[in-house]
């Protein structure tokens, strides 16, 4: 049976007198494994830091195309916490995504924004007092990724995202609070409202970096037209529905139903890869 070598370090790691000195360690982690699994892409990621709290920004990665996103980091370490208090920025969509998802643009930031859960978990051995099956430093952590944003959230509202009554009734709670003109609050976000991510790489393909933005671009578009189809309706050319005939109308709610379907075997699919069920 595995034995934890190091409970003191567990221990003096979630007092809160060290929560700054834990969440660096692990912040630090998360950069070495996004930039290695970016590196996969051929690509290289910035990461910036705030120099002040910015509603709830802890970093801020950009690629190559100069595309970025606010990220607030959560962690654990063997604990048990499911609760979290997240700033309703990072939740909102992008300004030009806004009207999809039937909000203002004025609430809303020029990227959306996400939320990385880091749950770490120190590394074991058959012996508590066994060291060399540590390469490097003694000791280590094994690190986990879990992840949540507004496709995540309606995709769990939405059912895409299997989980139980209680995931879907909170979903459904933060999407009424995202809708609420209030911009500056913070959010309860329960942890059945994030996924967990199966590697970094995976992780990279969620946030839509290194041009990995087919998961968005389905994940957006199915959004869409669950929530907003009229917006469907403008990319057809001409469309007026005060001027179609009611045939013409049945084929373009047909043309929704279809582009919908589709777009909804294509989140299912690229879940299955993306994500630890």
């Amino acid at each position: 049976m595995p034995k934890s070598n190091n409970s003191n370090i567990i221990k003096f790691l979630n007092e809160g007198k060290n929560s700054m000195l834990r969440e660096t360690i692990f912040k630090y982690a998360f950069y070495h494994d996004i930039k290695l699994a970016a590196a996969q892409f051929n690509s290289n990621l910035k990461i910036y830091e705030p120099e002040v709290d910015n509603e709830g920004c802890d970093i801020i990665i950009e690629d190559t195309r100069d595309f970025s996103r606010k990220i607030q980091l959560k962690s654990t370490y063997h604990s048990r916490t499911a609760v979290w208090h997240i700033h309703k920025n990072i939740l909102c969509p992008a300004f030009n995504q806004s009207s999809d998802f039937g909000l203002d643009n004025i609430f809303c930031p020029t990227y959306p924004g996400a939320v990385v859960l880091i749950k770490a978990k120190e590394k074991t051995t058959d012996s508590a007092n066994d060291f060399t099956s540590h390469k490097g430093f003694y000791p280590q952590n094994d690190y986990e990724y879990l992840y949540t944003d507004i496709n995540v959230i309606y995709l769990i509202y939405l059912d895409i995202i299997k989980g139980n009554s209680s995931a879907k009734a909170n979903a459904k709670r933060v999407i009424s609070l995202i809708r609420e003109p209030f911009y500056f609050d913070k959010i309860k976000v329960q942890k059945n409202l994030f996924i967990t991510v199966n590697g970094t790489a995976s992780l990279i393909k969620l946030l839509g970096f290194c041009g990995q933005v087919e998961f968005l671009n389905h994940t957006h578009k199915f959004i869409r037209n669950c929530v907003n189809p009229a917006n469907f309706f403008k990319t057809l050319l001409d469309y007026n529905p005060y001027e179609v005939s009611e045939i013409e109308l049945q084929n373009r709610n047909q043309l929704l139903n279809k582009d919908k379907e589709l777009h909804k075997e294509l989140v299912i699919k690229s879940l299955k890869q993306l994500v630890l069920i």
